[in-house]
């Protein structure tokens, strides 16, 4: 094994502070996330991807013009609009065969 070097007062001053620059810039991270999450499962937008579900021909258009008020990023939006998309084919599927 090799020895480890003794750090100087100075250079293990300047390693202390690195490190908590780099917890600090972590915890930030998981406080965005955290946000992130819950706004996601506000009521508001559950009520909202429900819309998405049931009528998609109004939920789709409902998540891009409230995308800054729900807090949703770009892939997600996309997500929702191609399972709004798939769900609208399948109702006019349906419709068609009765």
């Amino acid at each position: 094994m090799a020895k480890k070097k003794k750090l100087t007062p100075e250079e293990l001053e300047a390693e202390n502070a690195k490190m908590r620059a780099e917890i600090e810039a972590n915890k930030q991270a998981n406080s965005e996330d955290s946000k992130r999450i819950v706004n996601a499962l506000s009521m508001q937008n559950i009520l909202i991807y429900c819309v998405v579900i049931l009528l998609p021909i109004v939920g789709v258009p409902l998540i891009w013009l409230k995308k800054d008020k729900m807090g949703i990023n770009f892939a997600s939006r996309v997500a929702w609009t191609f399972v709004g998309i798939i769900i609208f084919v399948q109702q006019i599927r349906l419709l068609l065969s009765l």
